[in-house]
């Protein structure tokens, strides 16, 4: 586990598809953090979000495994991510709201850089 400040942050899930996830997913990678999965929206989707950037070749290039989803809300994809027990979920440019059942599998924290002042939900289209 790496330690940051009196936190220790574990198995670390990250969820983005704009090219500010680009960004903190590569500064992630640059840090001693677990990535245990990425997870961002499927290529024929690219037209629905504004600023996509297919984040795989940068994960895939790391050993990161990559799962693509347009809804993260979807029964199959809850139940993965309660299977993946992330300790951390870290959510940069995600366009769906995450809904109150992906905000139960995490173990410490789900931080959202879209909507700091609601952590376990990802900004939505206005």
């Amino acid at each position: 586990m790496t330690s940051v400040g009196n936190a220790s942050l574990g198995r670390l899930m990250f969820v983005g598809t704009v090219h500010e996830a680009e960004q903190a997913l590569g500064a992630l990678i640059e840090s001693p953090v677990d990535i245990v999965e990425v997870l961002t929206m499927p290529v024929d989707r690219a037209a629905q979000s504004s600023g996509y950037v297919d984040l795989e070749p940068l994960a895939s290039a790391h050993g990161i495994p990559v799962r693509r989803t347009a809804n993260i809300n979807a029964p199959e994809e809850v139940e993965h991510l309660r299977q993946l027990a992330p300790d951390v979920l870290v959510v940069v440019g995600w366009t769906r709201l995450l809904g109150a059942e992906c905000s139960t599998f995490r173990r410490v924290a789900a931080l959202d850089s879209t909507r700091p002042s609601c952590p376990v939900s990802a900004a939505a289209p206005r």
